[in-house]
């Protein structure tokens, strides 16, 4: 690994680097000052050597964010709580691969609540004790921006709801991504009534089989309170009809939308972002049984699109 580098180092993000070693990494360290460092994945970190990186970024007192994957070892995600205790500037946990029965990201929450503005858990991998660990985040997170819980088999989402109905609280979050297969009804209704100030959002499943429970009440109550909206991604929300989805491209200025799976999206849809929103760049629509005509596509010529993935097209 090559470790010639400057003084000052805002951000070393190596994800999926397989090659990269925990000694490697503590030598780049020892020549910047780091803001941001994410080691998600990095299959060459094991147990014996993340230790030396950690200690590392212990040193470090501008770090504010730190990522990393707990899937090497049952100490780790241990030593990423005493280097969480030791730094005051961190503002954001991502963690993959978590044990939710491990108590180590509730005891995080309980510490760091109060600084805490963004929390990204990826692959919840046993079921025990996830209930708990959603629990500690609504009770102890106090200034949440972002709030990414993806991949947990057995979580709902309800535990999240005393933060989601927090008026103060939910005001604060801007970003959301809850892609849970078993997500309770009542979880994007909260988000919908109490989040306002929210610019993105994601129920995305990605299993035709399983659809999201989100229909057209949350639609339209995200339409009318969320102004600021501007990513949605709503694949296999069957339940969702063009009427709703029409409303909220008309109220808010979308520039990204996926609609993949909706069984109700024909033209109209293409008309409204055609006229609604300007700043549009990337749609998907595919996936479903839709019925789109080149006619309704070619209104978006003159946006400012980079990526479209359209299915079932009329080739008339």
């Amino acid at each position: 690994m090559c470790c010639q580098t400057s003084s000052i180092m805002f951000s070393l993000c190596l994800e999926f680097c397989g090659g990269v070693t925990g000694e490697g990494i503590a030598k780049i360290m020892e020549n910047g000052v780091l803001q941001v460092l994410s080691l998600y994945l990095c299959e060459g970190i094991h147990e014996e050597t993340s230790a030396v990186v950690l200690k590392k970024v212990k040193l470090n007192k501008k770090l504010e964010k730190l990522q990393a994957c707990h899937s090497h070892g049952a100490n780790e995600l241990s030593l990423v709580l005493d280097v969480w205790q030791e730094l005051d500037s961190l503002t954001g946990l991502y963690l993959g691969g978590i044990y939710a029965a491990d108590h180590a990201i509730e005891t995080i929450c309980r510490k760091a609540g109060r600084r805490l503005k963004s929390v990204r858990l990826n692959r919840i991998i046993e079921g025990y004790g996830s209930e708990a660990l959603c629990t500690s985040i609504a009770q102890h997170c106090l200034v949440l921006e972002e709030l990414y819980i993806c991949d947990a088999d057995t979580l709902d989402g309800t535990e999240l709801l005393p933060l989601l109905r927090d008026d103060e609280r939910a005001r604060l979050l801007v970003r959301v991504n809850l892609s849970l297969e078993k997500l309770d009804y009542q979880v994007p209704c909260a988000i919908a009534e109490n989040c306002c100030f929210l610019e993105e959002l994601t129920f995305n499943l990605d299993v035709e089989f399983s659809p999201c429970v989100v229909d057209d009440y949350v639609v339209n109550t995200l339409a009318d309170n969320c102004p600021y909206l501007r990513c949605c991604f709503l694949p296999y929300c069957k339940k969702v009809t063009e009427d709703a989805v029409c409303h909220l491209i008309r109220s808010c200025s979308l520039t990204n939308i996926d609609l993949s799976g909706i069984e109700h999206i024909k033209d109209n849809t293409i008309t409204c972002l055609a006229q609604h929103c300007p700043r549009l760049q990337c749609v998907s629509v595919a996936s479903g049984p839709t019925n789109f005509t080149h006619a309704a596509i070619s209104r978006l010529k003159n946006s400012t699109l980079y990526r479209v993935d359209i299915s079932y097209t009329d080739p008339f």
